[in-house]
């Protein structure tokens, strides 16, 4: 039982650390301006009885400026490195959808035109494939562009006859 109740604690505490981990990223911003502020003052203090402690102090916050600015930089430029990635991956997804869709209209089309389906059945097959492709677009989201990449990696085809993806 002892057992139990230390695994408990650990996984509770764990489980504190990722929340507050998951907190300190969300406002990367605000910790790191907290950080800066709380170097330059214990730096001012330390030093508050030497002549230049301003001077000290004013050398920190350029370097703390410095650092925030490189820090963000990085962290802007990831962000930029992954919204391009996700919107490149959703583009060839679309464009996937939409050519496979554009393959079935117009199949639709030259069999109705060799007369090999009725006027309806094209109709239908046109019908349902413009729909599949709204949906698609209304659908989008980062778990449809996740399936769709999973379904690529299985060898699968993109899209299941009763799914839009």
């Amino acid at each position: 039982m002892a057992y139990v109740l230390r695994l408990h604690a650990k996984c509770v505490a764990l489980c504190m650390a990722l929340i507050l981990m998951r907190k300190i990223l969300e406002n990367l911003e605000l910790v790191l301006t907290g950080a800066g502020l709380l170097v330059i003052f214990v730096v001012h203090l330390i030093f508050r009885g030497n002549e230049n402690s301003w001077m000290l102090s004013a050398v920190t916050a350029v370097a703390v400026g410095v650092l925030h600015g490189f820090i963000f930089w990085l962290v802007r430029r990831r962000q930029r490195t992954i919204r391009r990635r996700a919107l490149q991956e959703a583009e060839q997804m679309l464009k996937d959808v939409v050519n496979n869709q554009l393959c079935v209209i117009t199949f639709a089309v030259e069999m109705h035109k060799r007369e090999e389906i009725s006027f309806k059945t094209a109709h239908e097959h046109i019908t349902d494939s413009v729909g599949k492709v709204h949906v698609v677009l209304n659908d989008l989201s980062e778990e449809s562009l996740e399936l769709w990449k999973s379904k690529y990696k299985k060898g699968l085809p993109p899209m299941d006859p009763g799914h839009a993806l």
